[in-house]
């Protein structure tokens, strides 16, 4: 089940699906105030996110497609080798320098069902909002 808290004061949002993970990166696309949580320290399953300034991200949606309910967090990447799935958590990988076939630093981060999770989240937010 996916946990999420924002944390008003800090404007930071936490999310996790499951028990803590064991360690955490951040992404190295440009985007330092977020970090992926992953479930082992050699793996590379997210199992949450922490975002810092998440009120840039949700208020309004940006990187979010409507069509398929998903929030993307950073870069992407198309090659299916750099990509993890794991539950509600998209990963996308960087290619190690050394070793094209393997894993270097998490580029971005990607919510399904975005909408679902995020709701009590985006409505605190947008209430906070003044009026337009």
């Amino acid at each position: 089940m996916m946990q999420v808290s924002y944390d008003e004061q800090d404007d930071v949002l936490f999310m996790r699906e499951g028990e803590p993970g064991a360690t955490h990166a951040g992404l190295s696309s440009g985007t330092d105030d977020v970090a992926v949580e992953l479930a082992t320290e050699d793996g590379y399953d997210v199992i949450g996110i922490i975002a810092i300034g998440a009120s840039a991200y949700l208020c309004p949606w940006k990187g979010y497609d409507v069509e398929r309910d998903i929030l993307t967090i950073g870069e992407t990447t198309d090659d299916p080798a750099f990509i993890t799935e794991n539950g509600e958590f998209v990963g996308y990988w960087q290619p190690y320098d050394g070793d094209p076939n393997d894993f270097w630093n998490p580029i971005g981060v990607a919510i399904r069902h975005a909408s679902k999770h995020l709701a009590p989240v985006i409505d605190r937010l947008s209430a906070r909002q003044p009026a337009g």
